[in-house]
């Protein structure tokens, strides 16, 4: 059985009381999807 990843992103754009900008970039997703995915794991990937 392959070890599993998973990996969570938010689609909010800002977030607590002060309405601080949060986000992600698709290269930071993007390359450890790739790494794990090369190194054999089962990835997961929830929005």
């Amino acid at each position: 059985m392959k070890p599993k990843v998973l990996i969570i992103v938010s689609n909010a754009n800002s977030i607590g009381p002060n309405n601080r900008r949060t986000g992600i970039f698709l290269p930071e997703v993007a390359h450890p999807y790739a790494e794990f995915e090369k190194a054999d794991y089962q990835m997961i990937l929830q929005v």
